[in-house]
């Protein structure tokens, strides 16, 4: 079995390469799509409207690192 430590042992490089293949992996093995729950979906499509309507702010990623970093 392949723990922790051994991960940590590999360059960030193949830990994002394992990562893209352990997330391949359980798509193939999904039968059928994976489903967001109905409260959740209403709510991303309530917010997208709100944003097509121009009724959210939006922020550009300067601001969001900006913000990030703030204490």
């Amino acid at each position: 079995m392949i723990t922790l430590s051994d991960i940590k042992k590999l360059s960030i490089e193949e830990r994002l390469t394992l990562v893209e293949s352990i997330w391949d992996s359980i798509t193939e093995d999904t039968s059928t799509e994976l489903q967001i729950p109905s409260e959740e979906k209403q709510e991303i499509l309530k917010r997208f409207d709100e944003f097509k309507r121009g009724d959210q702010k939006t922020y550009s990623w300067d601001e969001v690192k900006v913000y990030v970093r703030e204490p």
